[in-house]
């Protein structure tokens, strides 16, 4: 069975968005997060955006999506992915 931490999130704006939309639902920040964590602005953002994919990179994505709250992500990333189906849809690109 796949556990949140294990989602296949594509890296990109949903997953950024979601990202910072559940660190704003705990009631903290993502700029606290990689503050708190040793990790830059630039780091994180590269990271969730998948500019950056190597090991360390892939830890620090797993921790900023565990200290987020992985269900909470992983709910607000479909939410916007759903959207985004949805709008398709209705442009007619997809049937």
């Amino acid at each position: 069975m796949m556990t949140d931490s294990d989602f296949p999130f594509q890296h990109g704006d949903m997953l950024y968005s979601a990202i910072l939309g559940a660190f704003r639902a705990s009631g903290t920040t993502f700029d606290q997060w990689y503050k708190a964590n040793g990790v830059t602005q630039a780091q994180a953002r590269n990271v969730t955006f998948g500019i950056s994919q190597g090991p360390k990179s892939r830890q620090v994505l797993k921790a900023m999506i565990l200290g987020a709250g992985p269900d909470v992500v992983k709910a607000g990333y479909l939410a916007r992915l759903t959207r985004h189906v949805e709008a398709l849809k209705e442009l007619g690109a997809l049937k």
